[in-house]
């Protein structure tokens, strides 16, 4: 009898050639140790083979392995000799660089009966470390949803870190030097980091775990205040503002505020009064200065407002305002539309109408400019700048030419029934762009 798994015969007592024997289990063990198979898809044997080849027989084999299909043909002395394989053998296929395992099914991929748990690292196509235990260098990953079992249809990833003063989160890096990260970074709030050189961060976006409050702070927010009464009758009067509140980039001392960087920057203010006696002020202005002497937030005028009424009647004071906004006011009260909160404001007019799908006939357009922005009605386009209808143009209502680039929004009059006129008019590039409105 053989022994019972890969078959090799016993010499037993008295047996005469025992050499026969012998050699015939050392064959089979040079065979189905350590298995060598050149290719496992041939069912015609091979013209010219060497002593030592060995091959898994395709299906439907011919010639001298006709019957043969799945087993092991090995050459040894110019002749072929079958081998039945069994379970756990396992063979590596040269010509795929592939390891198969022979299982109660026939051949499988080896990887594919493995269970891989537990595993202390895992590479592909690199090395794995202690620190970075599963790596993998590759174009591109592909997570999808479990169609195969299947599962439920979604995806998840999770980033699990132990304590609310350790790190869940993603790094970018460039050339392995860091420049971006997001996550739970230190604490328990969402937060988008970058850094110009790895080791120095700053914080672009936050959003706070408990409320969701989103704040940004690499952005200027000053809000200030003064905590003295300064009396002012019939005319302005400077005041410095000597209190804060809040001050996201440090940007207000000594009175000042200084802008950190290049940008445009939203401003405001707002006024109160201690009444003297009896006396109720029956209107109040005020305007922002830069520097003390530049209006940036100026006064309204009663002298050129009276069409557009509200708001603007009790604020418009000086007609050196840039007033684009108020010829869109009042070309727009004219019209029976309802106009913005804040219509001396070019980029206010962001609020009016509705979203143009692309800028038309009609439609009202903004445009940022240094220190603000400029308002008015689109009549025309050419390749490189729209063609507008507005006030405050060379400190005129006339049509200029606005560059393309400084478009901010395009907004279109609510109509009942849009005419049919409301379309893009293509003119002739004639006439000298406009670079500022102001």
């Amino acid at each position: 009898m053989p022994t019972p798994r890969l078959a090799l015969p016993y010499i037993v007592q008295g047996q005469a050639q025992k050499e026969v024997t012998h050699n015939d289990a050392l064959v089979r063990l040079d065979v189905l140790v350590d298995l060598y198979i050149l290719d496992r898809d041939l069912s015609t044997p091979p013209a010219s083979p060497s002593d030592g080849d060995a091959y898994i027989v395709g299906v439907s084999p011919s010639g001298a392995w006709a019957g043969q299909a799945g087993n092991v043909a090995y050459v040894i002395d110019g002749a072929w000799r079958f081998y039945v394989p069994v379970k756990g053998l396992i063979a590596y296929i040269a010509d795929e660089q592939k390891m198969l395992v022979f299982t109660a099914s026939g051949w499988a991929d080896l990887v594919s009966v493995l269970a891989f748990q537990n595993l202390s690292k895992l590479g592909i196509l690199t090395a794995a470390d202690n620190t970075n235990r599963l790596a993998v260098k590759t174009d591109a990953v592909l997570l999808s949803h479990d169609d195969v079992t299947p599962g439920t249809g979604d995806l998840r990833v999770t980033l699990n870190k132990s304590a609310a003063a350790k790190d869940a989160g993603f790094v970018f890096q460039d050339g392995f030097s860091t420049r971006a990260l997001f996550g739970l970074l230190g604490d328990d709030n969402f937060t988008v980091k970058v850094t110009p050189d790895g080791s120095t961060f700053y914080t672009g976006l936050s959003i706070d775990k408990a409320t969701g409050k989103v704040s940004f702070p690499a952005m200027a927010k000053v809000s200030a205040y003064i905590n003295y009464d300064h009396y002012a009758a019939t005319t302005y009067v400077n005041t410095d503002i000597n209190n804060k509140d809040l001050d996201t980039a440090n940007a207000f001392a000594s009175n000042v505020f200084t802008a950190p960087s290049t940008g445009l920057y939203k401003v405001g203010y707002s006024l109160g009064w201690t009444q003297n006696g009896a006396n109720a002020p029956t209107s109040m202005h005020g305007r922002l200065l830069k520097n003390g002497a530049t209006e940036v937030l100026p006064a309204a005028s009663r002298a050129s407002n009276n069409a557009a009424g509200g708001e603007v009647a009790d604020v418009y004071e000086a007609d050196s305002i840039p007033w684009c906004g108020l010829f869109m006011a009042v070309v727009a009260k004219r019209a029976g539309k309802e106009l913005p909160k804040h219509l001396l404001w070019a980029l206010s007019w962001s609020a009016f109408g509705a979203k143009a799908p692309a800028a038309a006939l009609g439609d009202v357009l903004m445009f940022v400019r240094n220190g603000g922005g400029h308002v008015g009605l689109y009549v025309g386009e050419d390749a490189s700048a729209f063609h507008v209808l507005g006030g405050n143009q060379s400190d005129r209502v006339c049509i200029t030419r606005a560059a393309r680039g400084r478009l901010y929004a395009a907004r279109r009059p609510l109509y009942r029934v849009q005419p049919a006129n409301v379309r893009p008019i293509h003119l002739e590039a004639t006439g000298a762009l406009s670079l500022n409105e102001a």
